[in-house]
Protein backbone atom coordinates (compact mmCIF):
# COMPACT_ATOMS: atom_id res chain seq x y z
CA UNK A 1 0.00 0.00 0.00
CA UNK A 2 2.41 2.73 1.29
CA UNK A 3 4.45 1.39 -2.41
CA UNK A 4 1.42 2.46 -4.34
CA UNK A 5 1.52 5.76 -2.73
CA UNK A 6 5.43 5.85 -3.35
CA UNK A 7 4.75 5.33 -7.08
CA UNK A 8 1.99 7.98 -6.97
CA UNK A 9 3.82 10.64 -5.50
CA UNK A 10 7.14 10.13 -7.65
CA UNK A 11 4.46 10.16 -11.20
CA UNK A 12 2.53 13.26 -10.19
CA UNK A 13 6.23 14.97 -9.38
CA UNK A 14 7.58 13.61 -12.48
CA UNK A 15 4.46 15.40 -14.28
CA UNK A 16 4.98 18.53 -12.40
CA UNK A 17 8.84 18.65 -13.77
CA UNK A 18 7.35 18.27 -17.07
CA UNK A 19 4.69 20.85 -17.11
CA UNK A 20 7.26 23.07 -15.66
CA UNK A 21 10.05 22.65 -18.59
CA UNK A 22 6.96 22.87 -21.11
CA UNK A 23 5.67 26.22 -19.61
CA UNK A 24 10.18 27.48 -19.56
CA UNK A 25 9.64 26.18 -23.10
CA UNK A 26 6.62 28.33 -24.30
CA UNK A 27 8.00 31.56 -22.17
CA UNK A 28 11.48 31.05 -24.02
CA UNK A 29 13.79 33.05 -24.98
CA UNK A 30 14.19 35.83 -22.67
CA UNK A 31 17.62 36.03 -22.66
CA UNK A 32 18.24 38.18 -19.91
CA UNK A 33 17.41 37.36 -16.09
CA UNK A 34 18.58 33.65 -17.11
CA UNK A 35 20.30 33.55 -13.31
CA UNK A 36 17.61 34.10 -11.26
CA UNK A 37 15.74 31.62 -13.16
CA UNK A 38 18.45 29.03 -12.28
CA UNK A 39 18.51 30.03 -8.80
CA UNK A 40 14.88 30.04 -8.71
CA UNK A 41 14.91 26.60 -10.04
CA UNK A 42 17.32 25.01 -7.81
CA UNK A 43 15.97 26.57 -5.07
CA UNK A 44 12.68 24.68 -5.98
CA UNK A 45 14.44 21.60 -6.48
CA UNK A 46 16.10 21.94 -3.58
CA UNK A 47 12.34 22.60 -1.54
CA UNK A 48 10.95 19.46 -3.30
CA UNK A 49 13.95 17.99 -2.18
CA UNK A 50 13.00 18.71 1.73
CA UNK A 51 9.55 17.88 1.34
CA UNK A 52 10.14 14.19 -0.29
CA UNK A 53 12.78 13.55 2.52
CA UNK A 54 10.34 14.70 5.15
CA UNK A 55 7.89 12.77 3.57
CA UNK A 56 9.97 9.68 3.71
CA UNK A 57 11.07 10.39 7.27
CA UNK A 58 7.32 10.54 8.36
CA UNK A 59 6.41 7.23 6.36
CA UNK A 60 9.35 5.28 7.94
CA UNK A 61 8.24 6.80 11.31
CA UNK A 62 4.75 5.16 10.64
CA UNK A 63 6.07 2.12 9.81
CA UNK A 64 8.65 1.81 12.37
CA UNK A 65 5.00 2.62 14.76
CA UNK A 66 3.02 -0.22 12.92
CA UNK A 67 5.51 -2.44 13.71
CA UNK A 68 5.64 -1.65 17.03
CA UNK A 69 2.16 -2.12 17.63
CA UNK A 70 2.24 -5.32 15.68
CA UNK A 71 4.70 -6.77 18.38
CA UNK A 72 2.53 -5.14 21.36
CA UNK A 73 -0.23 -7.09 19.81
CA UNK A 74 1.51 -10.40 19.38
CA UNK A 75 3.06 -10.02 23.01
CA UNK A 76 -0.54 -9.75 23.98
CA UNK A 77 -1.76 -12.91 21.65
CA UNK A 78 1.07 -14.67 23.64
CA UNK A 79 0.46 -13.50 27.19
CA UNK A 80 -3.49 -14.45 26.63
CA UNK A 81 -2.66 -18.08 25.25
CA UNK A 82 -0.28 -18.61 28.18
CA UNK A 83 -3.10 -17.91 30.63
CA UNK A 84 -5.27 -19.73 29.22
CA UNK A 85 -2.84 -22.98 29.16
CA UNK A 86 -2.07 -22.65 32.55
CA UNK A 87 -5.96 -22.46 33.59
CA UNK A 88 -6.50 -25.66 31.59
CA UNK A 89 -3.60 -26.86 33.53
CA UNK A 90 -5.19 -26.49 37.13
CA UNK A 91 -8.21 -27.78 35.62
CA UNK A 92 -6.66 -30.83 35.10
CA UNK A 93 -5.20 -30.90 38.32
CA UNK A 94 -8.02 -30.66 39.69
CA UNK A 95 -10.25 -32.57 38.24
CA UNK A 96 -6.99 -35.69 38.64
CA UNK A 97 -7.22 -34.75 42.21
CA UNK A 98 -10.70 -35.05 42.19
CA UNK A 99 -10.34 -38.36 40.50
CA UNK A 100 -7.60 -39.80 43.36
CA UNK A 101 -10.45 -38.58 45.73
CA UNK A 102 -12.89 -40.66 44.29
CA UNK A 103 -10.50 -43.78 43.77
CA UNK A 104 -9.43 -43.63 47.43
CA UNK A 105 -12.86 -43.96 48.46
CA UNK A 106 -13.13 -40.24 49.83
CA UNK A 107 -15.52 -37.76 49.26
CA UNK A 108 -14.13 -34.84 46.68
CA UNK A 109 -16.43 -32.35 48.69
CA UNK A 110 -15.04 -32.00 52.43
CA UNK A 111 -16.82 -32.27 55.64
CA UNK A 112 -19.80 -33.59 53.65
CA UNK A 113 -21.13 -37.12 54.85
CA UNK A 114 -19.10 -39.71 56.16
CA UNK A 115 -19.85 -43.33 57.59
CA UNK A 116 -23.93 -41.78 57.08
CA UNK A 117 -23.35 -38.65 58.96
CA UNK A 118 -23.34 -35.16 57.54
CA UNK A 119 -21.16 -33.38 59.30
CA UNK A 120 -22.36 -29.97 58.94
CA UNK A 121 -25.91 -31.36 60.18
CA UNK A 122 -23.73 -32.43 63.37
CA UNK A 123 -21.69 -29.22 64.49
CA UNK A 124 -25.07 -27.46 64.06
CA UNK A 125 -27.04 -29.73 66.04
CA UNK A 126 -24.11 -29.51 68.65
CA UNK A 127 -24.22 -25.68 68.27
CA UNK A 128 -27.88 -25.26 68.89
CA UNK A 129 -28.57 -28.11 71.91
CA UNK A 130 -25.39 -27.79 73.40
CA UNK A 131 -22.76 -31.15 73.84
CA UNK A 132 -23.81 -33.91 74.69
CA UNK A 133 -25.55 -33.11 78.27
Amino acid sequence: MKKKVKKANKEEEEEEEEEEEEEEEKEGGGGGGGEEEEEEEEEEEEEEEEEEEEEEEEEEEEEEEEEEEEEEEEEEEEEEEEEEEEEEEEEEEEEEEEEEEERRGRSPLPNRKNNGIDRLYFLKCISVHGAFD
